[in-house]
């Protein structure tokens, strides 16, 4: 301790209403600081960089609900390079900024599907190749999304073709 606030390594439970919160690692002027695992009450559980009470840095987190995260934390928050995966067996690899699939990814659907290429706000936005399970292949661009404008698609035959897609109609 020091001038009564924790500080080094240690260990602390807090028990709630909700149930017992725990923490094991290490503490800085009373915060949660350094590398740390923390236990919430309802079986959610990180293990990684702490900072001023905060996942900061890299980190593994696991949701009661089963989705797990593994990469770069900031404010609490996946924000860089990080991979997550949800219950259902969906998948993203590729940036994040505050939380949301944001600059290059990868997202895997649980029936095969594939989307590689540009996301903002969680959403697959800008170029990118959508890859179905049954082997077409759409080269184009995303607004919001849903496909928009011209693209390119090859079919498992080896044809190729060029469609025109709508708010994520093909139209032509």
């Amino acid at each position: 301790m020091f001038a009564g606030k924790a500080e080094g390594p240690g260990k602390l439970e807090i028990a709630g209403n909700d149930g017992t919160e725990r923490y094991d690692g290490g503490f800085a002027n009373g915060f949660y600081e350094g590398y740390g695992v923390y236990e919430l009450a309802d079986g959610s559980r990180y293990e990684g960089g702490m900072r001023k009470d905060q996942p900061d840095g890299y980190g593994i987190y696991k949701g009661a609900d089963e989705n797990i995260y593994q990469g770069e934390i900031k404010n609490g928050e996946p924000h860089g390079r990080g991979f997550r995966i949800w219950p259902n067996g969906e998948s993203y690899e590729g940036t994040f900024v505050k939380g949301q699939h944001e600059g290059m990814g990868t997202l895997l659907f649980p029936n095969g599907d594939v989307y590689e290429g540009q996301f903002r706000a969680d959403k697959a936005n800008g170029d990118g190749k959508f890859t179905s399970a049954n082997g077409e292949v759409f080269k184009g661009r995303w607004l919001d999304g849903k496909a928009e404008g011209i693209f390119t698609v090859n079919k498992p035959n080896g044809t190729y073709e060029e469609q025109v897609w709508k708010n994520d109609q093909r139209v032509k």
